[in-house]
């Protein structure tokens, strides 16, 4: 069954070489970066993979711009990559403080699963099954089913650590999403 596909990553070599360029135009003004940006899309040599890169993921189904996302994924996220101090480095013992049980994390991949083999969503295209689910739905109803187990981790995790952070309810949504992701593309 193929699924229809809701993010687009670069190959590593791509991302290797945004982050060498966001690396070295990492102190640069926004139009100083964006300048800079100009002239390494015109090297014959870089404008070539990326424009294999544009073709790769224009064949995948990617319909934005390839190359305002490159820019984009350049200018807001690696450059600021090796600014951002690890958090673990700041907690004692290396542990972080917002984890969710494993039991938790254990019945949100069972609810993932289930999700995933549910037939409910595949429409047929060309022959082939195509599952449109995507995270944001899927995340909503897992909420909506499991509202009682979600409040029973956040009470748990409120007794253990004192206070419950304001961005749990983030840090959830993320987590569903990344658990998602991974467990579609096995």
């Amino acid at each position: 069954m193929d699924y229809k596909k809701y993010r687009f990553d670069f190959t590593e070599k791509v991302k290797l070489m945004l982050a060498d360029f966001a690396n070295m135009n990492k102190n640069a003004t926004r139009k100083e970066f964006k300048e800079a940006w100009s002239n390494w899309l015109s090297h014959t040599t870089i404008k070539s993979i990326l424009d294999s890169e544009q073709t790769r993921m224009e064949s995948e189904g990617f319909k934005g711009d390839v190359l305002d996302k490159m820019f984009k994924s350049a200018r807001y996220y690696h450059k600021k990559r090796d600014t951002v101090v690890n958090p673990v480095q700041n907690n004692i013992g290396g542990k972080h403080q917002n984890r969710f049980s494993r039991e938790f994390l254990i019945e949100m991949d069972e609810y993932i699963r289930v999700q995933i083999a549910d037939m409910k969503n595949v429409i047929y295209k060309d022959g082939k099954s195509v599952n449109t689910l995507s995270q944001l739905n899927a995340y909503n109803r897992y909420c909506e089913t499991n509202k009682h187990q979600i409040l029973s981790e956040f009470i748990l995790i409120k007794k253990e650590r004192g206070e419950l952070s304001p961005e749990m309810a983030n840090k959830l949504k993320k987590t569903y999403k990344n658990r998602f992701y991974s467990a579609r593309k096995e």
